[in-house]
């Protein structure tokens, strides 16, 4: 009956969801069908808490301590399903309907869970054992009771994808490998996470266009685990266990001073939001008990006077960029405020990153023996998508990390929002900001000046941009993002052909841009960065589909002058700039020259995101000088982008034109996700072809209909 079910999906490849069952069930008239049955076979997977509720009823533990009634219809189509698909153990099928849940049909979900447990089938093992190796059974020791300022152990698992066109397959599957089986086996609640705020829009944005499918059951179970871990936290320590960052996941200290100072209020707005359903409002209150993830552990000794003078709480800083005692909790000071700090200990990070668990604990344990008198501080921290995605074991690596006891310590797993909000202050010591290298990041370890860097032999123009993007003399451990860098792997594309101009033009461009704006508006709006900061919170409301009028109208009174008409074509002027900026600083992700090779595909997103933005300021500000110049540079920036001799990639310059001719006809109110023409990029020099839509992240003719404007050029 399942197989025929399944078969006949085909027949309807573009119906899903609840129509999709009501045309199955019609052809099997007179028959007696679990409409729970019938979801599965079509691969619209259960509820979260259905989900919970199977585990609870194999292990007589919750899975979630929330879960309180019980769906047995879905248990049993689920057993009679793995059955049919010659899964034999209750593992697998826990595994089989992780796989549905995060939106896999239910062959290749099957394939997955007999993939990701054939190493602990094989033998007779007892569904204890089964579910202990496979990471989901409870957490035992102090860690579970919350957290008492005493020694600890603390993992951070940042997660990020970049804002890219046509992402989505690529993050469903990392929500569904990785995510999902971390929030379902709760071991995110005894971590520190990063959910990068990109990830956070993608859940957003994304929810809201897949209606009634798998798709959208998975966006909506990972959105609420993450919001049900965030509540677990606060309840087990008083306090959040997600840190904030940066919007566009950029390299700091490569941004203008504006532009690093509105990606933090922008990343602090979309972390809220995400998380309440709310506008932040007191920004003051809610930084008091935020630690900051710096993107790439990037960081100068600018960023984090910055992120003090903010008003933020801490921050993570390489292992390698103090010579102190990195098991200690510290606080820094600076000349915008004190800044509290944990060092990441680089050697245990990458234990844990390569699944060398034995080793991790025997080095924890001999250094609990060897340092009994003092408490340690320890803080892990390595990319979430190692746990599950990158590794199918991960989550039961780091579930065991989390519950096992350390031989000769008391110390707790427990996240370092615990730990900063348990200590006193006589517990953190004490350094100056010299004590910390002037910059690092824990991606690159390339050490140079930016003397040494300009004395090499290169063309003449490479050494003109990078004296271009303002950068100290000291760039210890920056250079991967805009020069050839040891860790970045080799290629056949030299990546300083590309590198350094793109990442130039890039930031180059994105100061045009700001310098237009402001100029722009700044007769119309009474403080033209306090509104564009602003803006983020109109863009929110777009994005998930509760755009008012009256959101907009209050935004018009608040950051508008007074004496200026409250016309729709003035809004659509200013609205119109702003949404150029949001994709010029999109364009800023350090994903676009973090490899060594431009015929990737983050490269090319930024590309396209900058096009966009200079398209927008082109709809509205035609005839500008300033924009000539930006446009021009930029395009000339990207023409030193590709090498014909190595890559049969289009030029980033071609992909730059293709963007902005696409919108010479378009009317502003139909810029908005799904509207204007598909285009096409290649990448892996020229193996792959990928179809896109340009206009994939614009919400601007969504905000205009909101306010009335139903057609203006």
């Amino acid at each position: 009956m399942l197989q025929q079910v399944l078969d006949l999906k085909t027949l309807w490849p573009d119906t899903t969801g609840d129509e999709l069952v009501e045309k199955v069930e019609a052809l099997f008239t007179g028959e007696t069908l679990d409409r729970t049955e019938i979801h599965l076979a079509l691969g619209l997977p259960p509820s979260f808490d259905a989900l919970s509720e199977i585990y609870r009823q194999w292990t007589g533990k919750p899975a979630d301590p929330v879960i309180e009634s019980a769906q047995a219809d879905i248990v049993l189509a689920a057993k009679e399903y793995y059955n049919d698909r010659r899964i034999r153990h209750p593992l697998q099928l826990y595994a089989f309907l992780v796989g549905l849940l995060g939106g896999l049909p239910p062959r290749q979900a099957a394939l997955l869970a007999r993939m990701r447990t054939h190493r602990i089938t094989r033998g007779s093992i007892g569904i204890d054992d089964i579910l202990r190796k496979w990471g989901v059974t409870g957490f035992k020791g102090t860690s579970i009771q919350g957290y008492d300022g005493g020694p600890a152990c603390s993992m951070l698992k940042h997660y990020h994808q970049p804002v890219g066109f046509m992402r989505g397959p690529i993050n469903d599957i990392i929500y569904a490998k990785s995510l999902l089986p971390c929030i379902l086996s709760q071991s995110m609640v005894l971590t520190s996470n990063n959910i990068s705020p990109s990830l956070m829009l993608d859940l957003l944005e994304r929810r809201y266009i897949h209606p009634g499918t798998h798709r959208q059951q998975l966006l909506d179970n990972i959105t609420q685990g993450l919001r049900r871990t965030d509540k677990q936290a606060r309840a087990k320590y008083g306090v959040t266990n997600f840190t904030v960052q940066p919007i566009f996941h950029p390299i700091m200290p490569l941004l203008p001073d504006k532009s690093q100072r509105l990606q933090m209020l922008w990343g602090e707005a979309v972390h809220h939001y995400f998380f309440t359903g709310e506008i932040l409002e007191d920004h003051e209150a809610y930084r008091k008990s935020r630690l900051v993830f710096l993107p790439e552990m990037a960081y100068t000794h600018q960023t984090l006077e910055l992120i003090a003078e903010l008003g933020y709480r801490g921050t993570i800083l390489p292992g390698t960029s103090t010579n102190v005692d990195i098991s200690l909790p510290y606080r820094i000071e600076t000349a915008k405020g004190d800044l509290k700090v944990f060092f990441r200990d680089e050697e245990l990070s990458i234990d844990i990153a390569f699944h060398q668990a034995e080793r991790f604990h025997r080095i924890m344990g001999n250094r609990a023996l060897g340092n009994a008198q003092r408490p340690h501080y320890t803080t892990c921290s390595m990319d979430g998508e190692t746990f599950g995605y990158h590794n199918v074991h991960g989550v039961a690596l780091l579930s065991r990390l989390l519950r096992e006891d350390i031989p000769g310590s008391q110390r707790a797993a427990v996240p370092l929002q615990a730990v900063m909000h348990s200590l006193h202050e006589d517990q953190w010591e004490q350094i100056a900001l010299d004590d910390i290298n002037p910059s690092g990041s824990w991606s690159c370890q390339c050490e140079t000046t930016l003397t040494n860097l300009l004395a090499a032999k290169i063309p003449e123009e490479l050494k003109q941009y990078i004296l271009s993007l303002g950068l100290a003399n000291d760039i210890s451990r920056l250079v991967r993002w805009f020069h050839p860098c040891k860790d970045a792997g080799t290629s056949d594309f030299d990546p300083l052909r590309w590198k350094i101009p793109l990442r130039a033009g890039l930031r180059n461009a994105l100061v045009g841009l700001h310098e237009l704006y402001t100029e722009a508006t700044k007769g119309l709006l009474k403080n033209s960065d306090d509104a564009l900061a602003e803006y983020i919170n109109i863009k929110l409301r777009a994005i998930d589909g509760t755009i008012k009028k009256a959101h907009i109208d209050n935004f018009i009174d608040e950051h508008f002058r007074d004496r200026v008409p409250r016309h729709p074509e003035l809004f659509r002027f200013v609205v119109t700039l702003m949404e150029g900026i949001y994709h010029a600083e999109a364009a800023q992700t350090s994903c676009a020259t973090f490899w060594d090779k431009y015929c990737g595909l983050e490269p090319q997103y930024c590309v396209v995101h900058m096009s966009n933005a200079i398209a927008l300021f082109k709809k509205v500000l035609r005839g500008r000088q300033l924009l000539g110049t930006v446009e021009t540079e930029f395009e000339a920036a990207l023409n030193n982008t590709y090498d014909s001799r190595t890559s049969k990639t289009p030029s980033a310059a071609q992909l730059y034109r293709d963007v902005v001719e696409s919108y010479d006809d378009a009317d502003s109110i139909d810029i908005r996700p799904g509207k204007g023409p598909t285009l096409r990029f290649s990448y892996d020099w020229g193996k792959e072809e990928l179809e896109f839509s340009p206009r994939e992240h614009m919400h601007l003719g969504v905000i205009l209909e909101a306010y009335g404007i139903r057609r203006l050029g």
